[in-house]
């Protein structure tokens, strides 16, 4: 079980470029346009956005065909926030609980029937991210354990042939403290990403996003 704090947004043609410049200096860089070297599942729930549940990607491993279950269930009503003058947006509390599948019949009925799957949403991912260590005041790579500290993502990817851009965070506590490891972290990497325009319009969470779609 993990709980998290988590803004995102979904961001209009072009502001990925100036966050991808950032991502660039520490050495993040996506591959080709058309290469994503990850699909999750996502099961559709129409008109619930408290609720995500996703099998991610599947890779065959020693002990065969392995994935896992992601439930994710929203634990506090949405908040907005405004950073300052150019960025607002929309906090979601979350709780995440996973569970490790071997060679399950799901896992084979997805990946043998493709983008057809009824009820499973296939999402195209490339990402590219980081962590902000709150003990050490340092970016890390996102393998890295923190016992307190956020997630810096922008993601690519592909929905119903649609290619998509968000930019967002997901802070994680061991002293659960989860809201001010995220306000702790938006200003320091605001400010060296530089002026950028985020409305509260397009801040979303993923289940949000797959229902636009």
């Amino acid at each position: 079980m993990l709980k998290s704090a988590e803004v995102r947004w979904l961001l209009n043609k072009g502001q990925e470029k100036q966050i991808e410049h950032w991502f660039a200096t520490y050495d993040q860089q996506f591959g080709l346009e058309d290469n994503y070297p990850r699909y999750d599942y996502y099961l559709s729930l129409p008109d619930i956005d408290s609720l995500g549940i996703k099998i991610r990607d599947p890779r065959e491993m020693k002990e065969g065909l392995v994935s896992h279950v992601e439930i994710k269930k929203q634990i506090e009503e949405n908040k907005t926030f405004k950073f300052n003058e150019h960025i607002e947006g929309q906090l979601n509390t979350w709780i995440k609980y996973s569970v490790k599948l071997v060679d399950a019949p799901l896992i084979v009925e997805i990946l043998n029937s493709g983008n057809t799957t009824t009820g499973w949403i296939p999402v195209a991912k490339d990402r590219l991210i980081l962590k902000y260590d709150l003990n050490t005041r340092k970016l890390v790579s996102a393998t890295t354990f923190v016992d307190e500290g956020c997630g810096i993502e922008l993601t690519r990817f592909k929905l119903k042939e649609k290619s998509i851009y968000t930019f967002g965070f997901e802070a994680f506590s061991k002293s659960d403290q989860e809201k001010r490891n995220l306000f702790r972290t938006l200003p320091l990497i605001f400010e060296s990403v530089g002026k950028i325009e985020l409305n509260k319009k397009n801040s979303k969470s993923y289940p949000e996003i797959l229902q636009q779609y």
